[in-house]
């Protein structure tokens, strides 16, 4: 009985350092950045593109900024927001892109029947906007207003 103990044991303590090495491989991988695949505010960092296009997701997902790139020779950034359709939203991206880019000289901004106002003391469209917590995760302290 004794072998048995000191292998579950053994173990244990293997599957405890393997874990370990994983989450230290994982957290230095994802320091600084956000994680959902969806939002780019730390990525969008010093790309200062001459045309932004903001917007829901129809703008994210319509809008190819090589389009743009390769017919009309203009640096393009796409900035649109995957399951938002309040303006507010799309202010605080783009608040979020001025603090860490040049202006750019011209701004697509994606309007449909969808688009309302939204507001910033009363938005529920920022919490409890599904079961991922898309915003539970921003390292950055310019984040803040999300």
């Amino acid at each position: 009985m004794k072998p048995f103990l000191k292998n579950i044991f053994l173990f244990v303590l293997l599957i405890i350092g393997i874990i370990s090495v994983v989450q230290i491989a994982i957290s230095y991988r994802i320091d600084g950045k956000t994680v959902t695949g969806y939002d780019t505010l730390e990525s969008t960092a010093n790309t200062n593109a001459d045309l932004v296009c903001l917007g829901s997701s129809r703008c994210w997902a319509h809008f190819d900024p090589r389009f743009f790139e390769s017919n009309y020779h203009i640096k393009t950034i796409n900035i649109g927001m995957n399951g938002h359709s309040d303006l507010t939203a799309t202010l605080l991206r783009l608040q979020n892109y001025l603090s860490r880019n040049k202006a750019p000289k011209f701004a697509i901004l994606n309007i449909d029947p969808f688009v309302s106002a939204g507001s910033l003391t009363n938005n529920t469209n920022f919490v409890t906007k599904n079961q991922y917590a898309r915003y539970a995760f921003f390292p950055n302290e310019k984040d803040n207003p999300f």
